[in-house]
């Protein structure tokens, strides 16, 4: 970069005193020339009022209007002209003609003054003023096209000018200032390899005088640098090893003690958690599932009535929702299959009684799906809703369950072959809570109506989401 600069400093002063030279000249003759066109249009100007008031004075005197209208058209057919204008000393003009664009002119007023006084033989010359009275004005404008094509002229041949000199001068720097600008550059190029750690890099010396003395001296640097770097780098490379191999053994027992660490608190709380959930479902089932099923056995041995029949399907649906619960905290139990097995087995129950037949086809991958306690309860939440939603709207009489792998996600269908409204506000809140079960498992959950009328919901997830562990 210095060089850059340098090369382009040297540039600048060769080239700057004649592109200053030349400019000023140039400037000079423009405003010199500028000044002849305006002049040359002053002068046309002067020399055209002398000759109308010439011809048109005597008849100013006289009265003679018609006279000075031939003269108006006379001066008209002159190409410069674009307009000429007789007036009275009161300005009223009595005779105007002019051209297209007559505004654009270079306007002339010339008073017309009656300086011809009364002659007699045998008396003086009076020298009374009132003789010299006006007696009109005559206006005329000059076309400025002339000038302005003269203009344009002259700033072309001046802009020709000054370009051809500074492309002289720039021609006449190049070739002077090359044999320079080669030492500068040679030096530059070396000094760049060197920059980019090519030590073994040297500056031609191919100039002569003070140049050359600077590249001889650069180049001996250049070899110190190459010494000095050599050195540098080989002690450069004993400390780094030794600093790696000490690093590496202390990432080797930090990595180690890390692990023991993780695992003893793994351990710790996988225990604490399997220990209180063992508890809670121990509680649970000991004390509300007790209770459920004296109180189904109880109300089992009252007569038949409607209020029995009801109390006795709250107190099932009651037990079937606290088994879900209690299966959804078994750690040694939340296989999918199985999972979904228990579900068959207490909702086939259900629909046997109400004659609907279930469909059931789970492949054989769910075997290797293991799920945390709460995505357990979102999905048979979700299982629940579905299957409760069919028995209620869709008077079906086939219900059709299936699980398969779609790509990276699994997917649970449950389709009947009952009426679909396709109204979800009809389900209530138990839709929306569908949706946000869904969400929780990072899953999708599409409701849809089929081909023939019916619903089916299809519950999408993602396997990855399925083998996270439960951090709650």
């Amino acid at each position: 970069m210095i060089f850059k600069r340098i090369s382009s400093q040297l540039f600048f002063i060769a080239i700057a005193p004649l592109v200053f030279t030349t400019l000023a000249i140039s400037i000079f003759f423009l405003i010199d020339s500028l000044e002849d066109a305006e002049r040359e249009i002053e002068q046309r100007g002067k020399y055209l009022s002398e000759q109308i008031l010439l011809l048109s004075e005597f008849h100013f005197y006289t009265g003679n209007n018609e006279e000075i209208l031939s003269i108006a058209e006379t001066v008209m057919k002159s190409e410069d002209m674009d307009f000429i204008r007789f007036s009275d000393n009161n300005y009223n003009a009595f005779v105007f003609l002019k051209k297209d664009n007559y505004k654009n002119s270079k306007i002339f007023s010339v008073p017309v003054i009656n300086s011809t006084p009364d002659l007699d033989d045998f008396v003086q010359t009076s020298n009374d003023p009132s003789l010299n009275k006006a007696l009109g004005n005559i206006t005329f404008g000059i076309s400025k096209s002339k000038t302005f094509s003269k203009k344009q002229r002259i700033y072309k041949r001046i802009l020709i000018v000054t370009l051809l000199g500074i492309v002289v001068g720039l021609f006449l720097a190049y070739i002077f200032s090359r044999k320079l600008l080669s030492g500068l550059n040679s030096l530059k190029k070396s000094a760049s390899l060197i920059e980019n750690k090519q030590f073994d890099q040297r500056c031609d010396e191919n100039s002569s005088g003070e140049l050359l003395k600077i590249q001889k001296v650069f180049n001996n640097m250049a070899e110190s640098i190459q010494v000095n770097e050599k050195i540098l780098q080989g002690k450069i490379h004993f400390a780094t090893k030794s600093l790696n191999d000490t690093i590496d053994e202390l990432s080797m027992k930090n990595s180690e003690l890390d692990r023991t660490r993780q695992q003893a608190i793994e351990l710790e709380r996988s225990k604490a958690i399997s220990d209180e959930r063992s508890r809670i479902m121990k509680d649970m089932h000991d004390g509300i599932g007790g209770q459920l099923v004296a109180s189904l056995a109880l109300i089992e041995k009252e007569d038949n009535s409607i209020i029995r029949e009801n109390i006795s399907e709250i107190l099932s649906n009651c037990l079937d929702d606290f088994r879900l619960i209690i299966n959804s905290l078994n750690m040694n139990a939340n296989i999918l299959s199985a999972l979904l097995a228990d579900f068959k087995y207490r909702m086939n129950r259900r629909l046997e009684s109400i004659d609907i037949k279930l469909v059931w086809n789970v492949e054989e991958f769910a075997d290797d799906i293991y799920l945390q306690p709460q995505q357990a309860l979102h999905i048979l939440r979700i299982l629940q809703e579905t299957f409760s939603n069919t028995l209620k709207h869709s008077n079906a009489s086939v219900i059709m369950f299936n699980v398969f792998e779609n790509h990276d996600n699994i997917c649970l269908s449950t389709e009947d072959n009952g009426h679909f409204t396709n109204d979800t506000n009809s389900y209530g809140q138990g839709i929306k809570n569908l949706k946000w079960r869904a969400q929780q498992l990072s899953a999708s959950i599409d409701i849809s109506k089929t081909s023939n009328g019916s619903c089916k919901v299809l519950l999408s997830i993602p396997k990855i989401a399925l083998s996270e562990k439960d951090n709650a």
